[in-house]
């Protein structure tokens, strides 16, 4: 363990004894043991209701809201939050990890970004990447929680109602609680 944090590379890992693993990743030291469940299942997006995930600790709210009711600009919602146009949505909305090759048009961004891209630029290690939720209805990714809304169903001038999304984790609730 000592050699890894002295080489201090992103990605390396080492065997140690009775099964366990050693990785550095973004300075993080992860030791595991055995095989690791793979992510997130794809879970259907109660609208309007609360999502609980109780394997990553994650919770979606979701609302339906006048337009008037979402915060202008939308940008102000953080990376917790996202709104879209309610009747630009293709129902039903799901949430699931990643997949290979999935890929997104990033709210203003020209072109698309893959999902693996996005997680690498924000320096997420490779052993919490499975775990990053994705919300997604039938046309494809919305958003992912703390990090990006796609620039698909964006509230307009005609927007009459959206659907606002939350994201909590374990530890926002126990600090606001």
């Amino acid at each position: 363990i000592a050699e890894l944090l002295r080489r201090n590379e992103v990605g390396v890992a080492a065997e140690l004894p009775d099964v366990l693993r050693a990785r550095l990743e973004h300075g993080c030291l992860t030791i595991s043991s055995g095989e690791r469940p793979s992510g997130l299942r794809t879970r259907e997006l109660g609208v309007p209701g609360t999502t609980v995930f109780k394997e990553t600790g994650l919770t979606i709210e979701a609302e339906v809201v006048s337009a008037g009711d979402v915060p202008h600009p939308v940008e102000d919602l953080g990376e917790d939050a996202a709104a879209f146009d309610l009747e630009r949505l293709e129902s039903p909305l799901f949430v699931r990890g990643r997949r290979p090759g999935d890929r997104f048009r990033p709210f203003g961004m020209d072109g698309t970004k893959s999902v693996k891209q996005l997680l690498i630029d924000s320096k997420i290690a490779v052993s919490f990447r499975d775990d990053v939720p994705i919300v997604m209805d039938r046309a494809g990714i919305l958003w992912i929680p703390g990090f990006r809304r796609s620039d698909r169903a964006v509230i307009g001038a005609a927007t009459k109602r959206a659907l606002l999304l939350r994201a909590r984790t374990r530890e926002d609730e126990a600090a606001a609680g």
